[in-house]
């Protein structure tokens, strides 16, 4: 019982390290887009709003597991 518990407390750890780690790979391509902001198809489709609501989604998922 002690090894099932171990277990998932490493499982649980490694899981919340790697979703908090590709939360925060978000804001190298945030920068980026800002970048280039001036170009016609970025300021047509906003994609820095797509962005921001995955990367507030993926955050609160984290927060309520």
């Amino acid at each position: 019982m002690k090894i099932y518990v171990f277990f998932f407390q490493i499982f649980f750890t490694v899981m919340n390290v790697s979703f908090f780690a590709s939360t925060l790979l978000y804001i190298p391509v945030m920068i980026s887009v800002r970048k280039m902001s001036n170009l016609r198809s970025v300021q047509e489709s906003k994609p820095q709003i797509y962005i921001f609501w995955q990367t507030m989604t993926a955050l609160v998922v984290e927060m309520l597991s």
